[in-house]
Order: structure tokens, then C-alpha cells, then sequence
């Protein structure tokens, strides 16, 4: 830790190995130990040390305890049983959605309700059918929506929408 190396800057030998003996436990815990770590106690800063030095050592203890906080996660293996027990609960959640924004769409459809993205959408639809169409039927183009959105636009607002031209 980069912070650890430059205490040697701002206090003695015997206060920086001191620093490194109680932040060693922690520097060289693996992932799945870091939960057993509630807090870290680094030593008091020397009297008279400078602003620095105290800001230098504040670092410290705040990098020491984030480093603390990770363990809160639990092992690894905790991490992974609490990702696939709540998969079931995401898949409803994601279902919902699925069913509301078609709902939604079905909606708009329904009471010809257009957003500017669906005027949009439809606009590169047709563009891009005109070209293929009209240029070449058998070579497919790309459209850059964002580069046509004045086009799209402009196409969009001079259509006539009806239902039936949405698929």
C-alpha cells in the first residue's frame, strides 16, 4: 500500500514499522478473510507531528478502513449463494417490466400515442426500406440515428401515422 511506503516521509522507523504491524494482518488477509476484520486501531501520531503528517495518517486509517468494509459482503461464497438465491426474485421483477412496457406500447398503438423516439424509430424504418428498395434490394444500408435525427424528425412530422404502420 502506496500510503503505508510514504509514511516514512512524515514520522520515524519506529513509528512507520509500528503503522506496518497493525495494518499487516489486514495487507495480507485473503478475500474471504477480510470479514473477520471489524476495525483496525493504527497507533496514535507521535506529539508535534505536523498537519501533514496527521492528514497523511488520516488517509491511512480511511483506505485501511474501506478495505474493512469489502469484508461486510461476507466470503466468496456468500457473495455468489446471495446473487443466485435472489435470481428468481430479479426474473419476476424483469418479467414485470417486460409485461408493462408492452402494455404501455400496446397503449400508445391503441390511442395513437407517439412519442418523438417512436416518430423516430419509424422514420429510420422507412428510410431505411427506402433504401433498400430503392437503391439496391439486395444490399442492406446502415442509418446513424443519431446523425438523422433532423431527418427523422422532419420525416416523422410530415407522415401521416396510422396503426397500421407500426409492426
Amino acid at each position: 500500500m502506496l500510503e503505508l511506503d510514504n509514511m516514512n516521509m512524515y514520522f520515524d522507523y519506529d513509528y512507520c514499522m509500528s503503522l506496518q504491524n497493525s495494518c499487516l494482518g489486514i495487507l495480507n488477509a485473503d478475500i474471504d478473510e477480510l470479514h473477520l476484520y471489524e476495525s483496525i486501531k493504527l497507533p496514535s501520531a507521535p506529539r508535534g507531528s505536523e498537519e501533514e503528517a496527521k492528514e497523511a495518517k488520516a488517509n491511512l486509517k480511511k483506505l485501511v478502513d474501506d478495505l474493512i468494509s469489502y469484508g461486510n459482503y461476507g466470503t466468496l461464497k456468500d457473495i455468489k449463494n446471495d446473487i443466485l438465491s435472489s435470481k428468481e426474485t430479479v426474473i419476476t421483477i424483469l418479467e414485470i417490466v417486460k409485461i408493462y412496457l408492452n402494455e404501455v406500447e400496446k397503449y400508445k398503438k391503441e390511442n395513437n400515442i407517439y412519442t418523438f423516439n417512436d416518430i423516430s424509430r419509424l422514420s429510420i424504418k422507412i428510410l431505411k426500406e427506402i433504401l433498400e428498395y430503392t437503391y439496391n434490394p439486395h444490399k442492406k444500408y446502415k442509418i446513424d440515428e443519431g446523425k438523422y435525427d433532423k431527418i427523422t424528425t422532419t420525416i416523422g412530422n410530415k407522415l401521416s401515422l396510422h396503426q397500421e404502420d407500426w409492426n
